[in-house]
């Protein structure tokens, strides 16, 4: 036992227990992104800053009904009086408005509201933890609908000093926070990121629950999190949960009642800047600090050396008001993070509004990320009207939902849509803001992708290099947003076949990613990807293998295997190794990364059709036609339900169908699908477009035959 100096020495202290419970796939239910991966960064932030005893963790299939219920009885066992035990939930949650009770959804629980199979209660949890015999019990709940578990307060917390801490630990606490109220939260919430950015950054010896909520609750928008004692449950009043933080030299040996696999995230430790836009005049407060930093109504100023992680900034005015911007700022090692600050919306309603325009956004981002399109433009039509009608459309924030409409025509390949809505908001942003704004090179940059999309490479080029010399200006070449610009030339001119130019401009934004952000930077590991596919296209198979294996140990080592990226690194190796004829290694990479998009994004889904597509190729050039056939229709026709007709994807699988008949000797089949291919692409991109060069070829050898296999 650790002896915790900042309470007085007759305090008994037992052991300090973690129970994580998080879930991101689910038998019935939709899956989740990011629980597991939020409960790990909370293990590793606790075992590397706060005394812990021991951690037990239960994941995905493990965090079953009866395997949650197992660990909290043997918790009434195991647990002595001066023990204390931390609880943290995330996953999907559920309220049942008949009798009024929230649920936990465990990773086996139906998705029949009525038989609620494998559900478990509130009511449950709470009998759970009334019998434990510890001290202490502190439960932070990061799912919809778990406002129902607490007596709700939302009162501010006595005055905290060491005598506060030492009566209050004497005492029996049950307490708990929760992301929300009775309402749906995001998948991806600011809540669980908030969270972990107090746990880190406190330098007090002792944290108490309290403290962690007031620090929380300012940051998140669109949801209420509450803070209050678990019902049904013993909480004596002034009683309170204490984490005890370590020496900053001292490291952490903590028992595990299940070994995991480490965070796969990087945490930066250092420092960047922060650019700031405000339309208040006052003093800059970061994370509720004065930084001493003045600005003037509608001016700028540039914050050094922010520690790292989501931060907040805020104006204080001369009468002592403080005004948020309205998110907070992601500061990266090595960056300049640009935000704007607006005065407040007094009226209630008004505010209310954009809260929900926010919600939408952030459900419409989860949709997409679904590979829902349909709902996500739902969502971000919904939101950009809602912040037309608050703010008018002089304002970056109706900007930037024009800006979102893009993104998403774009990537369902309706580029007519998207150019309307990119160019919108890059005029508001040119009006507003004006063209030496990163905002606007964003939008100039989104332009140039997408007309680089559109085969548009003039256009492109010229968007593109706006873009970069706006960053240039406002940040210097090394920045990261000055080296994305770069690839993306660098990307441009690979399929422009300016190879000398390609592999320059790659190289430059590998060489200053490495320098600002570290090889572990998920940037750094898309830059060597897209260097492996240049020296793919130039058959320098030796380089590009260098570079896509490069590419594959950073994204396992930072994300995980599993994580589309993991999978498009798996994807691209598939593809190399089918063009140095290792048909076996080809397989076995598009089949673990098929394995992968299909475990973590579903069947309906682009990246997953995209697998299909290229084992279905694959089969081809190996002659195995039956199964090519069937991996190719099974991906055409998940591109036609999701994309739609009119998306170059679905006119890829056109081509590749038509290629297989081909082969086939159908010439028949094989002609009409190379047409409808053809007449895909010159709707979308125009007669004078360079997909349908090899499309004409081929239909040439189909009218004028030799034997001869096509191959592309």
């Amino acid at each position: 036992m650790v002896a915790y100096e900042y309470l007085e020495h007759q305090t008994v202290i037992g052991r300090q227990y973690v129970l994580l419970i998080a879930i991101d796939e689910y038998q019935y239910q939709l899956p989740l992104r990011y629980p597991v991966t939020d409960a790990r960064e909370i293990r590793d932030i606790l075992e590397q800053n706060y005394y812990i005893d021991e951690v037990i963790e239960l994941y995905n299939q493990d965090a079953t009904r009866v395997n949650i219920a197992r660990t909290f009885i043997s918790l009434q066992e195991k647990l002595d009086v001066h023990d204390s035990l931390f609880i943290y939930y995330a996953g999907h949650g559920e309220f049942d408005k008949n009798s009024n009770t929230g649920f936990w959804i465990p990773s086996d629980g139906g998705r029949d509201r009525i038989a609620q199979e494998n559900w478990l209660s509130n009511s449950q949890i709470q009998g759970f933890i009334s019998n434990f015999k510890s001290n202490h019990v502190f439960m932070i709940i990061d799912a919809c609908f778990a406002g129902e578990m607490i007596m709700r307060s939302r009162s501010l917390p006595p005055e905290i000093d060491n005598a506060f801490y030492r009566r209050a630990y004497t005492l029996q606490s049950r307490y708990a926070i929760t992301s929300g109220a009775l309402e749906v939260v995001p998948d991806r919430s600011v809540f669980s990121e908030v969270l972990k950015i107090t746990l880190r950054r406190n330098t007090s010896p002792v944290l108490d629950p309290l403290s962690i909520y007031t620090s929380i609750a300012p940051s998140i928008r669109g949801h209420l999190p509450l803070h209050g004692e678990i019902k049904n449950t013993i909480h004596q009043p002034g009683a309170s949960y204490l984490f005890f933080r370590r020496p900053a030299a001292q490291s952490a040996v903590v028992a595990r009642s299940d070994v995991v696999q480490q965070s796969a995230l990087s945490i930066y430790s250092t420092v960047g800047n922060i650019i700031i836009t405000s339309y208040i005049a006052g003093t800059v407060m970061i994370d509720g600090v004065d930084s001493g930093f003045k600005i003037k109504e509608g001016g700028n100023a540039i914050v050094p050396n922010v520690a790292t992680g989501n931060t907040e900034v805020a104006i204080k005015t001369d009468d002592g008001t403080i005004i948020k911007a309205l998110n907070m700022v992601m500061v990266r090692q090595g960056q300049d993070a640009a935000i704007e600050i607006f005065p407040v919306i007094q009226d209630a309603g008004a505010a209310k509004t954009i809260e929900d325009a926010q919600t939408l956004i952030a459900r419409g981002t989860d949709y997409y990320n679904l590979g829902d399109f349909k709902n996500a433009i739902e969502c971000f039509f919904e939101a950009s009207d809602l912040f037309e009608k608050i703010m008018g459309k002089d304002h970056p924030d109706y900007a930037a939902s024009l800006y979102n409409l893009g993104f998403l025509y774009d990537s369902i390949g309706d580029y007519v849509k998207a150019e309307i809505y990119y160019l919108e908001a890059a005029s508001i942003r040119e009006k507003i803001l004006g063209k030496d704004h990163p905002s606007y090179a964003a939008s100039l940059n989104n332009l140039g992708m997408l007309y680089y999309n559109m085969g548009d490479y003039v256009r492109a080029e010229r968007y593109y290099l706006e873009a970069i010399n706006i960053w240039e200006k406002v940040f210097g070449k090394e920045h990261p947003d000055y080296a994305a610009s770069l690839n993306n030339l660098g990307i441009l001119y690979y399929n422009m076949n300016d190879y000398i130019k390609a592999e320059r401009y790659s190289l430059e934004a590998i060489s200053i990613l490495e320098k600002t952000l570290g090889k572990e930077y998920p940037g750094y590991a898309r830059s060597l990807s897209n260097l492996g596919a240049l020296y793919w296209s130039i058959a320098d198979y030796a380089k590009a293998e260098y570079y896509h294996r490069e590419a594959l140990s950073i994204r396992e080592k930072t994300l995980g295997k599993e994580h589309p990226d993991y999978a498009a690194s798996l994807n691209n190796l598939g593809m190399l190794y089918e063009s140095m004829g290792d048909y076996a290694r080809a397989e076995r990479y598009h089949r673990e990364a098929l394995s992968i998009r299909e475990k973590i994004l579903g069947k309906e889904h682009p990246d997953y059709a995209q697998s299909l597509n290229n084992l279905g190729a694959l089969y081809r050039v190996m002659g195995d036609y039956a199964r090519a056939e069937t991996y190719c229709l099974e991906s055409f026709y998940i591109r036609e339900r999701i994309l739609g007709v009119e998306h170059l994807d679905y006119a890829d699988s056109l081509k590749n169908l038509g290629l297989l008949y081909f082969d086939m000797k159908d010439s028949a089949r094989a002609e009409a699908f190379f047409l409808k291919s053809r007449s895909v692409y010159e709707r979308v991109l125009g007669k004078d477009n360079h997909f349908n060069i090899p499309i004409n070829d081929a239909l040439n050898k189909i009218q004028f035959p030799i034997n001869i296999q096509i191959i592309f």
